[in-house]
């Protein structure tokens, strides 16, 4: 019993010092990114098209923006947070990697990889064990009007972007179970619906979240969640929470 307290306390204390190194990171990239004469502040990125947007004067102190320095074949990206996103030009598609969700109890950690191809994001999410076995596996298709979710029966597991790339081709080429939500923007409003979908000619309105996105557009969650009003949206529209109440058309 003893020494499981002392584990539990040694495994505390080691993920305690790995928040406290990663407050201070991200404190230190917010000093440090001002300075970076090198970056052009934009105030929107539009990741389907890989192109900043809007370029602004840094100097604003009510600016939200980010800091994009184009390199050859590389977009090298600061987030507000101070969190960097680097986008590499492959053969004929842009690809990002992350790694996160490191868990200090288990070994286990998530990585996500984005394939921009075509005006499409392909976002493929990957839960790894201890022993870097895959345990989950998740397909994303986004485009600016849907986004596509693939229930994956054999995990993409090539070790190089190319591959896995190759990999997700196959599945959006012969999918098996999927879901759509459809994405309606109104002003700085995101409406999602569920939809119902097996020939693509059934719309179901449903609503699946409302989110208030700032002018970093759906760019900007991945720096950090957008302001959720899904519980709000329907006390107005409780017919739209109701999914088996709303009539296809």
């Amino acid at each position: 019993m003893l020494k499981d307290l002392q584990t539990c306390k040694v495994t505390s204390l080691n993920k305690m010092k790995k928040q406290i190194l990663f407050i201070l990171i991200g404190l230190w990239s917010l000093s440090c990114r001002d300075k970076l004469t090198n970056y052009i502040a934009y105030a929107k990125f539009d990741e389907y098209r890989m192109s900043p947007e809007n370029q602004i004067d840094r100097s604003d102190p009510k600016s939200n923006y980010i800091l994009v320095k184009k390199g050859n074949g590389l977009f090298d990206i600061i987030m507000p947070s101070g969190k960097h996103i680097n986008f590499k030009k492959k053969s004929n598609f842009w690809y990002y990697y992350e790694r996160s969700g490191e868990d200090l109890g288990t070994g286990g950690f998530t990585t996500r990889e984005e394939f921009v191809f075509k005006d499409t994001i392909y976002a493929l999410e990957t839960n790894f064990s201890q022993k870097k076995e895959i345990e989950w596996q998740g397909l994303t298709m986004k485009t600016r009007g849907e986004n596509f979710y693939f229930s994956l029966k054999e995990y993409i597991d090539d070790l190089t972007p190319e591959g896995k790339f190759k990999g997700v081709v196959s599945i959006v080429k012969a999918p098996g179970d999927f879901d759509i939500i459809l994405k309606e923007r109104h002003s700085d409003t995101l409406l999602s619906y569920w939809t119902n979908n097996e020939k693509f000619n059934l719309r179901k309105k449903c609503i699946y979240s409302v989110v208030i996105l700032d002018n970093l557009d759906e760019f900007g969650q991945n720096d950090y969640p957008a302001k959720d009003i899904t519980p709000l949206y329907l006390e107005k529209h409780p017919a739209l929470g109701n999914c088996d109440s709303v009539v296809y058309h």
